[in-house]
């Protein structure tokens, strides 16, 4: 997949009631089966590699969604519990973040992160849990 040939990147962190993966292939389906989507605007799957890996998250597949119609693939990462950071675990969090990936500090920036801090306890209560990666 050429994914890094875009400038920005959008990708769906979701939970969905079912791990049958046809629901990705229509807008209709997906919407009714996921609950807590949040919007990640990356520049490449790299950016994505490294907040992954802050997250604990180091080994992941992608998997090909040749029939979706809005998402070119899939990671599944259920089996992994997203930190519970206080504010200041988050605070020290996003400095490292910034520090490996060059972006800069801004309101949107902060903002895009920060459901880490304000989501996480309910995301590890979700049997299923995976990142879309919106097609373009």
């Amino acid at each position: 997949m050429a994914f890094e040939e875009r400038s920005v990147l959008h990708f769906l962190f979701a939970s969905p009631n079912t791990s049958d993966r046809s629901v990705f292939y229509s807008i209709e389906d997906w919407d009714n089966v996921c609950e807590g989507i949040l919007d990640i605007a990356l520049s490449s799957i790299k950016e994505l590699e490294i907040l992954l890996s802050l997250l604990g998250i180091n080994d992941f597949v992608i998997e090909n969604l040749p029939n979706s119609e809005y998402f070119s693939g899939l990671i599944d990462i259920s089996q992994y519990k997203i930190p519970e950071f206080n504010e200041t675990d988050f605070d020290q969090f996003y400095e490292l973040w910034l520090s490996k990936t060059g972006r800069e500090s801004n309101m949107d920036e902060y903002g895009q992160l920060i459901f880490i801090q304000g989501e996480a306890r309910k995301w590890n209560q979700r049997l299923c849990k995976v990142i879309l990666i919106e097609k373009y």
